[in-house]
């Protein structure tokens, strides 16, 4: 079936569909060479059944694009020179929504917003983490289209009112 096709073409094999019966299990695979078929004089190479066992021995494509086994390798690192914020007191109350109305105005108070982010980020709940890291995305690479801005103004406002929840709370009674 490969016979023509020169050594140093790869051959990536995608499982279509799984077979298994009470005698064996076999995979129905197909063939994609990486690199014109033309080229090498081959027609299109059909589907293929093979044995489910053959199949699972064959390198994963993970090796090949070099795909980390941990999530956190995907998330854009964030070098911030100001230690860990552990509570509210530490970051000025409104300065969220202050920074939000500038970068609503096009105005654009990086250094100032870097700052807040990196102060108020270990704070942040669960549901503003993604809208955050759309935010430092945008400060470090200093991108800033319309939708960029907005989401940092956004981030801005509501960790601002998280910030004044968590003060609220703070200051409850017991």
């Amino acid at each position: 079936m490969f016979e023509d096709f020169d050594d140093d073409v790869l051959v990536e094999v995608m499982l279509v569909d799984s077979v298994i019966d009470d005698r064996s299990s076999k995979a129905l695979v197909i063939f994609i060479p990486h690199g014109d078929p033309r080229e090498f004089g081959q027609a299109p190479l059909a589907p293929a059944l093979v044995p489910a066992s053959w199949f699972g021995g064959l390198m994963p494509v993970s090796i090949f694009l070099d795909i980390p086994t941990d999530a956190a390798a995907l998330a854009p690192s964030w070098e911030s020179d100001v230690d860990g914020v552990t509570h509210t007191d530490e970051i000025k109350a409104g300065l969220g929504e202050e920074l939000a109305a500038r970068w609503r105005a096009n105005k654009r108070p990086i250094a100032t917003t870097k700052a807040y982010v990196a102060r108020c980020f270990r704070l942040a709940p669960q549901n503003l983490l993604s809208i955050g890291l759309d935010a430092v995305e945008a400060l470090e690479t200093g991108r800033f289209s319309k939708a960029a801005r907005s989401r940092i103004a956004t981030f801005c406002e509501l960790m601002s009112r998280h910030l004044d929840s968590l003060q609220a709370e703070s200051e409850k009674p017991e």
